[in-house]
């Protein structure tokens, strides 16, 4: 019975995988003859298919979102040496009298 969960599972990966690349190559086909008419500056258009389109503005995501968190890793970076530097300004405590000896009191003999 284990056997046959088994292959249940594997075989329904691979029909939905399957069916995903069927449907990524009918819209590379159905897409790569449409043109676009993309602003990318002012007083500037690029004519492109609507498949190249896509690529690039799927790379531009995947490029600001490598940003965001090198930006948010940056910042998590500056507060861990922020708060290293304020440990090492602390104050350090006094030295009390009582902690250091009496300049008139004989050395403490050493135990046997």
């Amino acid at each position: 019975m284990r056997d046959l969960w088994l292959k249940i599972k594997v075989w329904s990966k691979i029909i939905f995988l399957s069916l995903l690349v069927i449907y990524a190559l009918v819209f590379t086909i159905e897409n790569s003859g449409q043109r676009v008419d993309f602003w990318y500056w002012y007083n500037s258009r690029l004519q492109a298919s609507l498949f190249v389109f896509a690529l690039f503005t799927f790379a531009a995501g995947v490029i600001a979102t490598l940003l965001f968190a090198m930006v948010k890793r940056t910042f998590a970076q500056l507060h861990e040496l922020r708060t290293a530097k304020e440990e090492r300004l602390q104050i350090r405590p006094p030295i009390t009298a009582q902690a250091s000896p009496e300049p008139n009191a004989p050395p403490s003999a050493p135990n046997p």
